[in-house]
């Protein structure tokens, strides 16, 4: 009999202790047969078995539970309605680039935008962040939102213009080729520069990419030059033509 609680002690788990339980009946029926069962053997037998019982019942209703969580979950979808305006003077741009942190991509609803997100990805946070840029790049926003209760939740997000960038490029003469030490500069502003002896120039825009601006170019010999340029990946080319003789 000392030998049942010896292997009892070296029971860890539920399925072991399973497994244990299960054994000490089989031998329980066969000395049953043989008419040598201790009372004693058979109150440990039910106690084991009632103790090892309880929690084989609780896990699988715990993973019964999870199970069907998860189910509901998957069902339940968020229909998350996104605006874009811009923060300065509150003009809604309607062409942009979203993105949330799930991986989402959205659906274009009249001027917004919309995410269906299912209810199991935004676990255990709920928490789902969303950034924009406006197609022209001038424009650029994030936000975040809490999902909760609410399974139609809008989201506004006010977007920044970009910081102000440079613009470079080669002031030319009409034949091709470049001029070097001619005076450059955005017009609206007094900052200026030289033109290297390659004819290159590179100074702030006071502005953002996507916008456009006006590149003002002078050097004695030739006409002053006004030239537009937007901005972006590539680099203004300036033409200065000569002055006429008899003129400056």
């Amino acid at each position: 009999m000392w030998n049942i609680f010896k292997y009892a002690a070296n029971v860890s788990t539920m399925w072991s202790l399973a497994a244990f339980v299960s054994a000490l009946l089989v031998i329980i029926a066969i000395r049953s047969a043989r008419g040598k069962v201790p009372s004693i053997i058979w109150g440990v037998t039910a106690a084991v078995f009632l103790i090892g019982l309880v929690p084989i019942i609780g896990s699988l209703y715990l993973k019964y539970e999870s199970h069907q969580d998860a189910q509901v979950a998957n069902s339940q979808i968020y229909e998350l309605i996104v605006s874009l305006k811009a923060k300065d003077d509150g003009t809604p741009i309607t062409d942009a680039h979203l993105a949330c942190s799930i991986g989402i991509k959205p659906d274009r609803v009249n001027d917004a935008w919309e995410f269906k997100i299912p209810r199991a990805l935004t676990l255990p946070s709920k928490e789902v962040e969303v950034t924009a840029e406006s197609q022209d790049g001038i424009f650029v926003g994030a936000a975040s939102i809490l999902l909760k209760d609410d399974f139609h939740p809008t989201l506004p997000i006010l977007m920044n213009r970009r910081a102000n960038v440079m613009v470079s490029g080669t002031v030319k003469n009409a034949s091709g080729e470049v001029v070097e030490h001619a005076t450059v500069s955005i017009s609206g502003h007094k900052e200026h520069m030289f033109t290297t002896e390659t004819g290159w120039f590179e100074l702030p825009a006071h502005a953002t990419t996507g916008e456009e601006i006006t590149i003002h170019v002078e050097k004695r010999g030739f006409d002053p030059t006004n030239q537009l340029h937007r901005l972006g990946p590539t680099p203004a080319t300036v033409v200065l033509m000569k002055t006429p003789k008899g003129g400056l």
